[in-house]
């Protein structure tokens, strides 16, 4: 396999150039959990990661207010996380 490099420069810069271009407004993160995730730069410590249905990668929400128990939360992007992509995290469903 032959990788081409989309920018001009020596290979260690284009690798490092393409991982930084790729990461874009993205940071590493650890959850709760231990799974490292790729997360959107504004992510913050207690974010919570969501899984929605027939969606193949969590979801980052942030939570704001909190009135008589009912927190709302604000779309922060999604997330790359190690393990639970693509369903791997989903409940099994078991038909009887």
């Amino acid at each position: 396999m032959q990788i081409t490099p989309s920018r001009s420069g020596t290979p260690s810069t284009i690798v490092w150039g393409d991982i930084l271009w790729f990461l874009g407004w993205r940071r590493f993160a650890l959850t709760k959990k231990g799974y490292i995730s790729l997360v959107h730069q504004e992510a913050r410590i207690g974010d919570h990661m969501c899984l929605v249905s027939d969606e193949e990668v969590p979801f980052l929400l942030h939570p704001v207010g909190d009135i008589a128990g009912v927190c709302d939360y604000v779309l922060v992007g999604e997330a790359y996380v190690h393990g639970i992509m693509y369903g791997e995290a989903a409940p099994v469903e078991i038909n009887h």
